[in-house]
């Protein structure tokens, strides 16, 4: 009689202890795997301008450092997206796929078509030693992507194409005015950088440089496409209910 109390309290001690295990085991097996970090986006193989790529978005920050590097900007929230290099014909001539996307950014030539795109301007990048005399970047409203950048140089236009074709190696020719005007091209997936001389108003060559992100330029026009298609359809069921 004296071992029962003994026995007993053996017996819970168990009790408590499996009942523990149970606990445990059941709190580990509901608690699931941690989510691993995602990869970082991988870095672009397309072209760089001052550190943009294509996967590059607009953001304050970005505002930010721009401005560190080229100086207070000028902002549009709205504003024509016109594509074409002198003279008008070069870019049917030359680059059918940019003269199909400009005729579909302009497709009321007699009107001025204004899209949702954000532009920076920089009209003083000089004062900050960068060798552009200016700089213009337009961004796509709905995702943040990069659409145009367009940047011109005096006579730094030669270290341009220089620093070009050391970087990303013998450009493309493109030739107009029967072989005296020509411009240097680069291609790469979805992208296409276009150098080209015009003439100042004192007679002196100013390089233009203009960067184009097909991919992000075909989602803005099916997105604003989609939206006119269906202002259309609103005005004409206003119509129809009119009468």
């Amino acid at each position: 009689m004296k071992r029962k109390p003994f026995k007993n309290s053996c017996w819970s001690a168990v009790t408590i202890f499996l009942v523990f295990c149970a606990i445990f085991l059941f709190s580990c097996g509901e608690q699931s795997d941690p989510q691993a970090p995602e990869p970082p986006p991988g870095k672009s193989e397309g072209f760089t301008f001052f550190e943009l790529t294509a996967e590059s978005r607009l953001t304050s920050e970005l505002r930010k450092d721009l401005e560190k590097k080229l100086g207070s900007d000028a902002i549009a929230r709205k504003s024509p997206l016109d594509l074409e290099i002198a003279p008008e014909t070069f870019l049917q001539e030359h680059f059918p796929q940019i003269h199909a996307l400009n005729q579909r950014l302009n497709y009321s030539p007699r009107e001025r078509i204004e899209h949702k795109v954000t532009k920076l301007m920089y009209r003083y990048p000089g004062k900050k030693q960068v060798p552009f005399s200016f700089v213009e970047l337009i961004f796509s409203n709905y995702t943040g992507k990069p659409l145009v950048f367009h940047t011109s140089a005096k006579q730094e236009g030669a270290i341009v194409i220089q620093t070009l074709e050391e970087k990303y190696g013998e450009p493309r020719v493109a030739q107009w005015d029967e072989g005296r005007q020509r411009a240097l091209y680069w291609r790469k997936e979805g992208e296409l950088m276009v150098v080209y001389a015009l003439r100042d108003r004192f007679g002196n060559p100013e390089y233009q440089v203009q960067l184009l992100f097909f991919d992000a330029i075909e989602e803005l026009l099916r997105t604003e496409e989609k939206e006119r298609e269906a202002r259309e359809r609103e005005k004409k069921e206003a119509v129809r209910d009119a009468f």
